[in-house]
């Protein structure tokens, strides 16, 4: 799948998506016989497809790669990358986020970078450098970004 999002085009979206739903089947916890979807979305071929521990430690590694590696990422991968909920994406989401922050062609990279930080940074050894981002998003974001962060920082603030 990790080559054909390095290709790009149609074909990356694709592979992403996939690879994102596998990647968040084995993070996510639901009830016995509720696959999230993944067989109506994807089909019966990867609807038994499990990933192995070391199959996930790898997809989150290529993915950090992927998206250190191009300017220009498919939103997919991002999206791909949050569903692990593995802390250790938080910092390359962070370094991703101020990279694209002030570009307002990729309002919607970043902001897949910003939910990203807020689902996993803020709750991990990576809190203080997440809020950090957030606040930075906060004050240097575009659209959805800028709204996003300013909202979540009034939540948290009043919860944290």
């Amino acid at each position: 799948m990790m080559e054909a999002i390095r290709r790009g085009g149609e074909e990356a979206h694709e592979a992403a998506l996939t690879l994102g739903l596998l990647i968040e089947r084995e993070k996510v916890n639901r009830p016995a016989g509720d696959d999230g979807g993944i067989s109506v979305i994807l089909g019966d071929e990867f609807a038994k497809r499990r990933l192995s521990e070391t199959e996930l430690k790898t997809a989150v590694d290529e993915l950090i790669k992927y998206i250190q590696g191009t300017n220009d990422p498919i939103p997919t991968a991002i999206w791909a990358l949050t569903k692990s909920y593995d802390p250790r994406i938080v910092p390359y989401l962070i370094e991703f986020l101020n990279k694209v922050l002030s570009d307002p062609a990729k309002e919607q990279l970043a902001y897949l970078a910003l939910l990203g930080i807020i689902n996993t940074g803020v709750s991990s050894s990576y809190k203080s450098d997440s809020l950090a981002a957030i606040r930075n998003a906060a004050e240097h974001g575009q659209g959805i970004v800028t709204e996003t962060a300013t909202n979540y920082l009034k939540l948290f603030s009043n919860t944290g």
